[in-house]
């Protein structure tokens, strides 16, 4: 079978959390492989996981948007929002710097939507 990704996946053993619902939901997960461009993650209820989310990778201090693409019982499969080395960890004020950019890049999208 040919490989579709555009990254290659690297086997991780990486605790994380899927957050949604503006933030008042959350799954903890393990994501079990990762690249630039998307995971595989292992969690308990994949059923009520819904199609866009944050997902905190709790080791590394880092969060991202995605989006999942495909899932099985245990397994889902997702597409990161912007491309990036997630196994790097963070300081604290980039990570800040970086979630303030993407809810700024949220809200004027919002903005735009509701201006005629």
């Amino acid at each position: 079978m040919a490989e579709r990704r555009k990254y290659p996946r690297r086997r991780s053993y990486l605790a994380g959390r899927v957050v949604f619902a503006n933030r008042y939901c959350s799954i903890d997960c393990l994501v079990r492989d990762i690249s630039r461009a998307g995971a595989r993650l292992v969690l308990p209820r994949v059923r009520f996981l819904p199609l866009e989310f944050e997902l905190i990778l709790t080791d590394r201090k880092r969060t991202v948007r995605a989006k999942r693409i495909w899932s099985d019982p245990n397994d889902v499969g997702v597409r990161f929002e912007e491309e990036g080395d997630y196994l790097s960890p963070l300081s604290e004020a980039e990570e800040r710097i970086r979630r303030l950019a993407q809810e700024n890049g949220r809200l004027k999208a919002r903005i735009d939507q509701l201006t005629p």
